[in-house]
């Protein structure tokens, strides 16, 4: 462990010790494992690519200052018909929350009822996790009774305002879906441009025998943000689950995505898009678990790079033994707009049964100078054809997002309508 490591876990430990926490045993499981893992406190591996050191280095004030200018709620983005609950700077912002879900699901403070949570991410998965358990003060629950369908979508908004010292938060989202329920969720990172914070996440996902869970994560983050989240999910008998990965903020962005296809059936589909400019990272290591037979996955990344942006993929898929008759797709494909731009690429197969279908690849390249001939011979001047062609390539990597407002929030109004297919 490096110096600055060894002194973020000593700054955490003595930040936190005493403190008022929602599960004290959760908390102290967390403290012994920081103490003895540190951080990362993961496989070295998985971090050979993105280096921690800047992030444990900075020093974040552990307790966030309440937010002194009222917000309003029209300033923050907005998605139509959705339920809104709202955290501003790690504080909770029941004045900025819209809406009610309907009948058979609850939707809810975790801190005043956390019970089940840290079984899928346990303190001692890693270091940040055990962080996340130690200092873990807010989140959102969601839980649908067998058969419940919530027509519109669940939006959980994070935003860190300009004006504030850097602050640190450990949320918590737990995501649960009985037999045959289905929800939309958007979980939302949203800061002002000169923002500074660490948001150390944790999201739990249970689906039960034939749930439909559409989740789309976006990260809009600003330049002083260090955002780190690690999700895991198990997917029950005949269950769905699409992803949908969007980063087009400013910060520091470290993903962690773990699914299981724990029964028969099982199906889940994860579409990325990268968005990097200046000096903004993204890293996204991804593995789904084929732990039965005869379930189904699909991995769909893109990302468009420019300036001095970096962007990683681990994309995995595990076929466990004796789960045959899977299917399993993954691929990656990179736009460089910049020399300086960077991305590093891994996609990877482990298989231990032989009746399956997997496939893996990757691709890096730049715009098509004949595509861009064609487009300017239509009557384009250079900029608006370079524009088309970054957008489209962009667009396609998002098919079928369930809430339109999420692409207009993100490509805006022009690029969100363009008439593109999607591509695999």
């Amino acid at each position: 462990m490096s110096e600055a490591a060894l002194e973020a876990v000593r700054a955490y430990l003595d930040a936190y010790a005493g403190a008022a926490t929602p599960i004290p045993a959760l908390a102290e499981r967390g403290a012994v494992h920081l103490a003895a893992a540190g951080l990362p406190g993961g496989a070295p591996e998985s971090w050979r690519y993105t280096d921690p050191g800047e992030l444990l280095a900075r020093r974040f004030a552990v307790e966030a200052a309440p937010v002194e200018a009222p917000i309003d709620s029209d300033d923050l983005p907005q998605l139509a018909g959705a339920v809104r609950r709202v955290w501003i700077g790690g504080r909770r912002a029941p004045a900025l929350a819209v809406g009610e879900v309907a009948p058979g699901a609850r939707l809810w403070a975790l801190e005043t009822d956390p019970e089940g949570i840290g079984a899928q991410i346990a303190p001692e998965r890693n270091g940040f996790a055990a962080l996340n358990a130690l200092g873990f003060r807010h989140g959102a629950g969601l839980a649908l009774e067998a058969g419940a369908v919530l027509a519109a979508p669940v939006h959980l908004l994070w935003g860190s305002p300009a004006d504030r010292p850097a602050f640190a938060a450990h949320p918590r989202v737990a995501i649960r879906l009985g037999a045959h329920a289905a929800a939309t969720v958007v979980i939302h990172q949203a800061d002002a441009p000169e923002a500074g914070a660490f948001l150390n996440s944790a999201i739990e996902i249970a689906l039960d025998a034939g749930a439909a869970l559409k989740l789309v994560v976006v990260d809009q983050s600003g330049a002083g943000v260090f955002g780190l989240s690690q999700i895991a999910a198990r997917c029950a008998r005949d269950s769905r689950l699409d992803v949908w990965l969007i980063d087009a903020g400013a910060g520091w962005v470290r993903r962690e995505l773990e699914i299981a296809l724990a029964e028969p059936g099982a199906t889940a589909n994860l579409y990325g898009l990268v968005q990097g400019r200046r000096a903004a990272q993204a890293d996204n290591e991804i593995v789904i678990r084929h732990e039965a037979p005869h379930t189904h996955s699909r991995q769909q990344t893109r990302a468009v790079l420019d300036d001095r942006a970096r962007a990683v993929f681990g994309g995995g898929v595990a076929v466990a033994s004796g789960a045959q008759g899977i299917t399993a797709r993954q691929g990656n494909a990179t736009l460089l707009l910049s020399r300086r731009a960077e991305v590093v690429t891994r996609p990877a197969l482990e298989i231990l049964a032989d009746d399956v279908q997997c496939s893996h690849g990757a691709s890096v390249g730049q715009l098509d100078e004949a595509a861009l001939f064609y487009l300017r011979s239509r009557g384009l001047d250079h900029e608006a054809a370079r524009a088309l062609l970054i957008a489209s390539f962009a667009r396609a990597a998002l098919p079928d997002v369930p809430v339109a407002g999420v692409l207009e929030g993100v490509f805006g109004g022009v690029e969100a309508s363009l008439p593109v297919a999607a591509t695999a």
